[in-house]
């Protein structure tokens, strides 16, 4: 139990590197901090007024990739049209990395960052895109809801995180839910 739990918080650190490149020895040993290194209490009224704008402002985005997507598969195939969106993206998102100065870890692609946009980025839109060719907007992006049931149970099969009885009965209700509202089975 212990060493999978040495495992697992190793997993988590390396994990963390990728993303954010090396870190102080405070950054690693305080969970409290925001992104800024800030704790949370000190955060004003203003920045979490703009965080929770930018929230909603990406829940709306999201919503709506649903229905455009949807729209456009009338004009092309589900692949290409996760392909174009991510060509767009990374059209507008390279020079603002280059920008702020990571030209580094903009060059610096690892086997890990390959793996994950593969799967989880290229794979994962071109399977969503090509099941919303099937299926109507609001029924895809409640399927899609399902995610946190996924990872929960990934996570309790590959992290060894235990599920709570609570957990297990959410997952169990957000699953009859989604048949239930989408008609399925």
């Amino acid at each position: 139990q212990e060493e999978r739990a040495s495992r697992r918080c190793g997993l988590r650190r390396r994990a963390w590197g990728l993303f954010r490149g090396p870190m102080a020895k405070s950054e690693a040993d305080s969970s409290t901090l925001d992104a800024s290194g800030t704790p949370p209490s000190v955060i004003s009224a203003s920045a979490r007024t703009s965080a929770l704008l930018a929230l909603v402002a990406a829940a709306a985005i999201w919503g709506s990739t649903f229905v455009v997507t949807k729209i456009l598969l009338d004009e092309a195939g589900p692949f290409f049209i996760a392909a174009a969106r991510f060509a767009v993206a990374l059209a507008v998102l390279w020079p603002l990395l280059v920008w702020r100065g990571r030209e580094c870890a903009a060059v610096c692609f690892r086997p890990a960052f390959i793996a994950l946009g593969l799967l989880g980025v290229a794979g994962n839109f071109g399977l969503q895109n090509l099941g919303l060719a099937y299926t109507g907007a609001a029924d895809a992006a409640l399927i899609i809801a399902l995610t946190p049931v996924a990872i929960a149970a990934l996570a309790a099969m590959f992290l060894a995180e235990r599920l709570e009885r609570r957990q297990l009965i959410g997952i169990t209700v957000s699953i009859f839910g989604v048949v239930l509202i989408t008609g399925a089975g």
